[in-house]
């Protein structure tokens, strides 16, 4: 036998290795497998997974490229082959058959293959000839006993392995519950123990061994070695960008152009060049068109793209620096991302697929994961649980979780929670970023394998990448961010209504950050509906600092970061003792590159630039790592990236000669940008939006609230903004039949009239048919109503209990509007013609006389109040506090005063939004949190520490009005009341 053993000695199959991303299958991912293969010195693995190339990125950056083979599983009648792709002619065949897969579903059942599979291998199982007959190199695939298959093709040992250890088949139940659940395929179920059974089982056929390892050999190609740029519509795309840039500076800053300007904008069209990168710029420019946007990221240092229109802060006047945005040491494209107003987005990839081809662009995916519930929910789902018995269980959780009251779980359920542990970060599916596109000058589906998402862009799915946006660029594909925001919608739509009432606005010369009335408003946090400085934090800050100047909001926006509390305060205790003595403390500057940063935040760092600068004074990073460190810090879950990078810092202030205290004080300041950080440009760019919202708020409320429920995008409830507008005067009314549409609107320049899409069960149509019916005749009643509308019961019940009806029924009392509609519940249902299209109908709606509603007999009286404010969450008439009987010496949330603080007081009011967060104690972390509280005269932030937590929280989901007593604390001018006793109202 030794003879025989030493053929086989340092062979091994070919490894096909399926990660995680074969979702309910492989239970590792591919970093795992990487440490995997580094520790067993294995030099090369095909990565297998089935039917795509979600992980083909992160394996090349574990494994190492030269490690990597590319391949895929997939499922052809009824079993697997294994695709590989040794070349780049295979890669190319091997994404165009995934993505017809994926678009020709059932051809692909039905047995047929797409032909031109040149310079793919499939290793078979059967069907050799109609795999052949394809263009593709057909082997015979032998699994863990040698079967050197039926002759005619070639044949090599594989090895199919989708766990790395024994240990990992602990998920293997589970997985298989689900995947029958969710009828997805499987295959092999092997580990890394399956490696030695086969060389041993193959001591007598070393040759298909060996074949498996000149197969892999020939695995040579690996794609996202070079840029796949977009291209360019302009024969000379230097000029055209030079042509446009000027034009465009003329028209921002007027002639003659400032020296500034004029030697900027040479120095940044120069550098552009030299990189190639004006058809790139151009495509994004020709994609913004006339639109509205929001030019952010780092983007928007660039006055090129200023002056093109892609962007809307002055990076002159605001010093952006443009080396944020295209450094000359800068080797990958720049990274341009524009906001569109939410509902024109589609408009924008419409565009896109009509001008470059649908074949040349693509969207770039998410990998959604299964969390904690999600994943909960679908091992329940798997045993048989229903959706009221998990959801009941997830409450109890989220109790324990948050008030430290027991789930008390028996039964099925804590295996369950166990089995749920299991998969808990595995990706389950693919779905949609929230706007990155690529456009490529090679057909996309030559680069990557396709698939049609679930959105429609007229009518088709939008081709979608396998790769989050770190894995496309790491593939060589420059993304495009074209992202959905409501606050530009809400902008646009005041200013159309403006205009509409004869207030028309030169945006050219609107400055609404040199206003002091929006000065004002914004210096005190009266921003409810301001895009990014509404949330209950920015509001407090922007209260504590007491400032409404742009370049004060630009460092807010960034420094409001959920790390940085601490550094907040210092912020403002200097900006306080700075305005007060005039002076500058030079202790607040330990060393003198903290008096270099980016915007005068008196010595605590701001922004990434900030972060990118100290590295190189004080640690000695060049371009490359500090930017490697923005990186990291920058998205979430790096902390250990950012451990690594901690190490280095302390070593290059060693090495630099920087005091220790120094070293300790700014890793700091930069640790508290982890997961969460602006460079300047991008929170200038927010700033400046949040400051049109403001002054459109502080001139204009009426028409401004409005539009902000009308879009549905902000941080709180349609009610809070309503009491908000009703705090300034503002008449609220609500939905109503004879004048709401869809969408909310202002009416006239004092009053706001609640849409349709306020009424919960509606649904646009139902609500247009309202509109296109009341436009040919009045309404009757109720009944002529329901019959020309078409409004079945529930319908009908929701503009009832809305309100909506009171309009054409003014003589009724509440109750007899809630007797008609329940006698007409029970005539048979009107009819729509689109129900029915192949009737043949006449038209008699306006041929026959209207409907008589019944005459309703005397009924005792009804509030209807209540079941509005269940049905709409806010009432039209009051704010909701006033329905319960109050004491009647209260204090009122506009009568807390700084005369008041550190007193014991009582407040009463709604829970509007809050906040919980882990609050480190001797105990460990512990959870408290953070509540708005609104009453009819406007809000106060509440503060339960984790004891009054604990005690209490459970209160907050009770959607009812709480008594909250404790001490009323101040910081910085700004009032909030620790909760120490609360009850229901």
């Amino acid at each position: 036998m030794a003879p025989v053993e030493s053929q086989v000695e340092g062979l091994q199959p070919l490894l096909a290795i399926r990660t995680h991303h074969s979702p309910l299958e492989g239970s590792c991912s591919p970093q795992a497998w990487g440490e995997a293969l580094q520790a067993l010195g294995i030099p090369l693995a095909v990565l297998a997974d089935r039917d795509d190339l979600c992980s083909l990125p992160a394996a090349l950056a574990a494994w190492g490229r030269d490690r990597v083979a590319i391949g895929a599983t997939v499922r052809w009648q009824g079993d697997d082959v294994l695709l590989l792709a040794p070349e780049a002619d295979g890669y190319r065949s091997l994404c165009r058959l995934l993505t017809w897969k994926y678009s020709e579903p059932a051809s692909w059942a039905a047995g047929h293959l797409r032909p031109g599979l040149d310079g793919l291998v499939a290793l078979v199982r059967g069907g050799v000839a109609v795999w052949d007959a394809a263009g593709a190199e057909v082997w015979w695939r032998s699994g863990e006993q040698p079967d050197p298959g039926p002759g005619g093709c070639p044949a090599a040992a594989v090895a199919e392995l989708a766990h790395i250890a024994p240990g990992d088949r602990a998920s293997a139940p589970v997985l298989a519950r689900l995947r029958e659940r969710e009828g997805r395929e499987v295959g092999g179920d092997g580990d890394l123990t399956l490696l030695p059974r086969m060389r041993r089982a193959y001591l007598r056929h070393p040759e298909l061994l060996a074949a498996g390892a000149a197969l892999a050999a020939r695995c040579v190609h690996r794609p996202g070695g070079s840029w796949h740029m977009p291209p360019s519509l302009h024969a000379d795309a230097e000029a055209e960008l030079t042509r446009r840039a000027a034009q465009g500076a003329r028209a921002r800053y007027g002639e003659p152009l400032p020296p500034a300007v004029r030697e900027r904008l040479a120095r940044e069209l120069r550098v552009i060049a030299q990189k190639d990168f004006c058809g790139y710029i151009l495509t994004v420019a020709d994609l913004v068109g006339m639109r509205r946007t929001c030019g952010r990221g780092s983007g928007a240092s660039s006055l090129v793209c200023y002056c093109l229109g892609i962007t809307n802060v002055d990076p002159v006047r605001w010093n952006l620096l443009f080396e944020r945005f295209l450094a000359p040491s800068r080797a990958d494209p720049p990274d341009l991302d524009i906001d569109f107003p939410w509902d024109e987005r589609d408009d924008v990839l419409r565009a896109a697929l009509a001008t470059y081809g649908a074949g040349h662009v693509a969207a770039v995916a998410n990998h959604l994961r299964l969390r904690r519930w999600g994943a909960l929910r679908a091992v329940a789902r798997a045993a048989g649980e229903s959706d009221v018995a998990i959801s009941a269980v997830r409450d109890r959780l989220r109790a324990e979780d948050r008030y430290g009251i027991p789930a008390c779980l028996d039964g099925p359920w804590p295996a369950l929670l166990a089995a749920a542990a299991r998969v808990v970060d595995a990706p389950h599916h693919l779905g949609l970023h929230c706007g990155g596109i690529v456009i490529t000058s090679e057909p996309v589906g030559d680069l990557a394998p396709l698939h049609p998402s679930a959105k429609r862009i007229d009518g088709a799915g939008l081709p979608t990448l396998p790769w989050e946006k770190d894995g496309t660029e790491a593939m060589g594909l420059v993304k495009i961010d074209l992202l959905g925001n409501r606050a530009l919608a809400v902008v646009r739509d005041s200013l159309v209504d403006l205009r509409n009432m004869g207030i028309a606005i030169d945006e050219l010369r609107w400055a609404p950050a040199d206003d002091p009335l929006t000065s004002a408003l914004v210096a005190r946090g009266d921003t409810l509906g301001c895009f990014y400085i509404e949330s209950p934090a920015m509001r407090q800050l922007q209260a504590k600092a007491g400032s409404g100047e742009f370049d004060r909001l630009v460092v807010h926006s960034s420094i409001i970061r959920p790390a940085a509390s601490r550094w907040i305060d210092t912020y403002l205790e200097r900006l306080h003792q700075h305005r007060r003595t005039g002076r500058i403390d030079p202790a607040w500057f330990p060393h003198p590159v903290l008096r270099e940063l980016l915007s005068d935040s008196y010595g605590v760092l701001s922004y990434q630039e900030d972060v990118m600068l100290v590295a190189q004074r004080l640690a000695g990073f060049d371009d490359a790592r500090a930017n490697a460190l923005r990186k990291a810090l920058g998205t979430w879950g790096s902390n250990s990236d950012v451990h690594r990078f901690e190490s280095e810092f302390r070593a290059g202030c060693t090495a630099s000669g920087t005091d220790g205290e120094v070293c300790e004080l700014v890793w700091a300041m930069i640790s508290s940008f982890a997961g969460y950080s602006f460079c300047k440009a991008h929170s200038a760019s927010y700033a400046m939006v949040s400051f049109q919202c403001a002054w459109l708020k502080a001139h204009h409320p009426a028409v401004f609230l409005a539009r902000v429920v009308a879009n549905e995008g902000g941080f709180y409830s349609p009610g809070c903004y309503l009491e908000d507008a009703r705090r300034r005067g503002v008449a609220i009314r609500g939905p109503c039949v004879l004048h709401s549409a869809w969408k909310t609107a202002p009416e006239g320049g004092g009053a706001i009239r609640c849409g349709f899409h306020l009424v919960p069960h509606l649904g646009r149509p139902a609500a247009e048919r309202i509109v296109r019916e009341r436009r040919r005749a009045s309404f009757a009643g109720i009944a002529d109503l329901r019959r020309r509308c078409a409004l079945d019961t529930a319908r009908l019940e929701a503009l009832l209990h809305a309100g909506a009806l009171d309009a054409i029924t003014v003589t009724y009392t509440p109750a007899q509007r809630v007797w008609l509609v329940e006698v007409l519940a029970v005539r048979p249902p009107p009819r729509l013609r689109e129900t029915d299209p192949d009737e043949q109908w006449i038209d008699l709606t306006m041929a026959r006389e209207p409907d008589a509603d019944p005459e309703p007999p005397p009924l005792p009286e009804l509030d209807p109040r209540p079941q509005r404010l269940r049905t709409l969450g806010f009432l039209p008439e009051h704010h909701p506090l006033l329905l319960h009987r109050l004491p009647a010496r209260r204090v009122r949330t506009a009568e807390l005063s700084i005369a008041m603080r550190n007193r014991q007081v009582t407040v009463i009011g709604l829970p509007v939004t809050r906040k919980q967060v882990d609050a480190k104690t001797t105990e460990g972390a512990r959870a408290m949190t953070f509540a708005t509280i609104e009453d009819e005269t406007g809000l106060v932030e509440t503060v339960w520490f984790p004891d009054a937590y604990k005690a209490y929280g459970n209160l907050l989901d009770s959607g009812a009005p709480l008594r909250i007593s404790g001490k009323l604390m101040e910081s910085f001018g700004v009032l909030t009341v620790q909760a120490e006793q609360v009850g229901l109202l």
